[in-house]
């Protein structure tokens, strides 16, 4: 019992840990960006699509015309060959519960930068 409280006391002893040299400096933070540089992608929210948060009724038409809508949305150029940036559009599900009666069919491979949240 002994040993073990020894073992005990040389992890919880703080002035066997090394201090850094006195010459030492941390780094100063980072600033940080300018927001105004930041642009804000483009959001999609299905309920203004028509799309029922509660799924008391059928959202899957709302919901389509949302990922249509941001997939042909302002391009920002190509993420690399053949694929579009669409710059981070987001297709905002606003945490609710919806009622899809078919598949969803998402875009095709040749877009980018698209999320779903």
């Amino acid at each position: 019992m002994l040993q073990l409280n020894a073992f005990k006391v040389s992890f919880t002893k703080h002035d066997s840990i090394a201090s850094p040299p006195s010459s030492f400096s941390p780094s100063p933070s980072p600033s940080p960006m300018p927001s105004q540089d930041l642009k804000k992608p483009h959001e999609y929210l299905v309920t203004s699509y028509g799309a029922d948060p509660t799924g008391n009724s059928d959202s899957t038409e709302a919901l389509l015309a949302a990922i249509a809508d941001a997939a042909k949305g302002p391009s920002k150029g190509f993420l690399m060959n053949d694929i579009i940036d669409l710059g981070g559009a987001q297709i905002n599900l606003e945490g609710g519960n919806y009622l899809i009666s078919k598949p969803l069919q998402f875009p095709v491979a040749g877009f980018g930068n698209l999320m779903y949240i």
